[in-house]
C-alpha cells in the first residue's frame, strides 16, 4: 500500500487486511504520517504490517532520488501480489511507480475524479506543480489494473474525464476515519451537556468549494430569529482570511484556527451537536465519516456522493447546495427537536458500525485485488510470496 497523503485511511485499511491475515506493506510519506496519525496508531501499524516511512523530497532536492530508490527497494523485496496505490502522487513516488507499475499489478483509489473549484483547480491551469500532479494522476489512472472510488457519482464522473478507467472502476463506500478511537468504541460522545446551547461545527481544510460562507449566512438568519445555538469554525485553510473578521464578530461564533491534531479531534467532537457540509462541489467527505464515527449526524448538501453517505433522515439531513436559507431551517429543525437530533446521532454511530467499517470495507478491497490479479497474467509478474 502506497499513501503519500491519506494516511490515515490507509493506516485503518492496512490494519483491517493485517487482522485478516493478509501480509500488507505500508509505505508513507513522513510528514503526512506523523500529522494524520496519533501516536497509538502508528505503534500498531509498525507491528502489524511491514512500515516503510519516505522523507518528503522536493524535485531539485538532489537527495529525492534515494527516495525513489528507498521505494522501489522496498517494494521489489517485499514482493506484494498487488499495490494498491492512492492518488495523491509526488514526484518521487510518480517516478517509483511508473517502474514498478511494470512489475506489479496496480489498485489505484481516486478520492477526487477532478479538482475542486476553488484553488484547487487555480493550482491545475496556473501552476507548474499542478499541472505535473495532474499528468501524474492521469498517467497512473491508464496504467491502473483496477480504480476505486467511493461513490457513483464519482464513478460516473472519472469515466467522463479519464474514459480509459470506465471498465475497471470498482465502487467502495469510503471507511470511518478520526483518530484512536474507533466506530465501536464512540458511544460515549453521544452525550453532550442538556444545558449547552446547539453547537454545529464546520471543521477541516477550509477551501472555497466549501461553501463556508453559505453557513455563516445561515446562522445570521438563525440569529436575526433569536435563536440561541452556536458555531465552531475548525481548520485552516485559503478560504479562511475573507471570513475570519465576520467569524470572530459574530456572537454565535468560534474559531479554532489551525491544524487539528488526531489526538485533538475526540474531545472537539465531544463539544457539537452536529456537523455542517455546506459544500458547493464535491467527491465524498472523510470529515463526514469523523462526525460518524463520534455518533454525530451531517447537514450536507446534495452534491457529488454526498448523498450517498449522509442520509437524509437516518444518518444527517441534505439541502441544495447556494442555499443558506435551506441551511438555516435544517439547523432550526435539529436546534427545536432533541428527539430527531438524538435519532440522527444514533443512526450515524449505527452507520459507521456497519456500512463504513473497515472490517466490512477490507474484503472489498481483496475482491478488488483479485480483479487487478486476474487482469495482469502471472508471466508478466515476478513470483508472488504473499496473500495479498
Amino acid at each position: 500500500m502506497v499513501a503519500f497523503h491519506f494516511a490515515e485511511y490507509a493506516c485503518r485499511l492496512a490494519l483491517a487486511l493485517a487482522a485478516q491475515r493478509h501480509q500488507v506493506q505500508l509505505l508513507v510519506q513522513d510528514n503526512n504520517f506523523a500529522a494524520d496519525v496519533d501516536e497509538s496508531m502508528r505503534r500498531r501499524v509498525a507491528q502489524r504490517t511491514s512500515l516503510v516511512v519516505v522523507p518528503d523530497r522536493r524535485p531539485r532536492d538532489p537527495r529525492m532520488l534515494q527516495a525513489v530508490w528507498q521505494i522501489a527497494t522496498a517494494v521489489t523485496t517485499f514482493v506484494p501480489d498487488v499495490m494498491h496505490v492512492q492518488e495523491s502522487i509526488l514526484d518521487y513516488g510518480a517516478l517509483s511507480l511508473f517502474w514498478l507499475r511494470r512489475r506489479f499489478p496496480m489498485v489505484l483509489t481516486v478520492h477526487d475524479a477532478q479538482p475542486h473549484s476553488g484553488r484547487d483547480r487555480t493550482l491545475l491551469e496556473h501552476w507548474t506543480a499542478g499541472r505535473r500532479r495532474w499528468f501524474y494522476a492521469q498517467s497512473l489512472r491508464r496504467r491502473a489494473d483496477r480504480v476505486i472510488v467511493h461513490g457513483q457519482v464519482i464513478r460516473s464522473e472519472l469515466a467522463a474525464v479519464s474514459p480509459e478507467t470506465a471498465q475497471r472502476i470498482d465502487v467502495i463506500p469510503l471507511g470511518v476515519l478520526g483518530g484512536e478511537r474507533d466506530a465501536a468504541g464512540a458511544g460515549d460522545f453521544c452525550a453532550i451537556d442538556p444545558v449547552a446551547p446547539v453547537t454545529f461545527m464546520f471543521f477541516g481544510r477550509i477551501e472555497q468549494y466549501k461553501g463556508l460562507g453559505y453557513l455563516l449566512d445561515a446562522a445570521d438568519i438563525l440569529a436575526s430569529s433569536g435563536i440561541r445555538f452556536r458555531v465552531i469554525v475548525a481548520g485552516r485553510g485559503p478560504d479562511l482570511a475573507r471570513h475570519r473578521a465576520r467569524i470572530l464578530s459574530a456572537p454565535w461564533a468560534d474559531l479554532i484556527e489551525g491544524f487539528i491534531a488526531a489526538e485533538e479531534i475526540p474531545a472537539l467532537f465531544r463539544r457539537v451537536h452536529a456537523l455542517v457540509l455546506p459544500y458547493v462541489d464535491a467527491s465524498q467527505s472523510g470529515v463526514a465519516t469523523i462526525a460518524f464515527n463520534h455518533g454525530r449526524p451531517v447537514l450536507a448538501t446534495r452534491t457529488g456522493s454526498l448523498p450517498e453517505m449522509i442520509r437524509d433522515g437516518e444518518n444527517g439531513l441534505l439541502v441544495a447546495p447556494r442555499d443558506a436559507a435551506g441551511i438555516a431551517a435544517a439547523m432550526q429543525r435539529l436546534i427545536q427537536s432533541p428527539q430527531e437530533r438524538d435519532l440522527l446521532a444514533r443512526g450515524a454511530l449505527q452507520f459507521a458500525r456497519t456500512v463504513l467499517s473497515w472490517d466490512r470495507l477490507a474484503p472489498l478491497s481483496v475482491e478488488t485485488y483479485r480483479r487487478a490479479l486476474a487482469s495482469k497474467p502471472r508471466s508478466r509478474m515476478s513470483p508472488a510470496n504473499h496473500d495479498a
